[in-house]
């Protein structure tokens, strides 16, 4: 089980090294195309959609990342904190449990869409169209790999309660 957890973990900082590098891509793409545009009248026909695809993807595969590392990104806990230990450990043992309950059914709609759209092989609109069930998978991924970061949170969380 160790080695799975380890793994998993790899491939969420993977996914943060990815997310990174497309925010690093898109500010070239579009400062390059500028440039080309307006000083030689040349832009990159390409650069907007697949700036907007960057959009898509950033989001939805770094968010994991982001719960398993900076979780406090995501709260106001200021009431919380004024709380003793066992009674904030309870409170965010529902919370990261409420997250989930809320991530899972978006997961499953998104993946029924997702391949919903595939199979009427529904296209990007745009000057190089992609099947569009392919880019909405990521949002499927993206809340699952959340929901799973939740529930660890979740179990660390409970753990904490039954050490109290």
């Amino acid at each position: 089980m160790a080695s799975i957890t380890a793994a998993y973990d790899r491939f969420l900082g993977l996914l943060a090294v990815i997310v990174g590098i497309m925010v690093l891509l898109s500010m070239v793409f579009v400062v390059v195309d500028v440039l080309l545009r307006y000083f030689f009248n040349a832009p990159i026909g390409w650069v907007i959609e697949v700036c907007e695809y960057f959009l898509l993807f950033t989001p939805f595969l770094g968010m994991a990342w982001l719960v398993r590392k900076a979780e406090g990104h995501i709260r106001i806990d200021v009431v919380v904190q004024s709380l003793n230990a066992k009674v904030q450990a309870i409170l965010n043992c529902w919370e990261s449990f409420l997250v989930v309950l809320a991530l899972v059914p978006g997961a499953y709609y998104s993946a029924i869409s997702a391949w919903s759209h595939i199979e009427r092989n529904v296209m990007t609109p745009g000057v190089y169209p992609v099947p569009k069930g392919y880019l909405m998978f990521v949002i499927t991924l993206g809340f699952t790999l959340t929901a799973i970061e939740f529930a660890r949170k979740a179990w660390g969380h409970f753990r904490e309660i039954r050490a109290l």
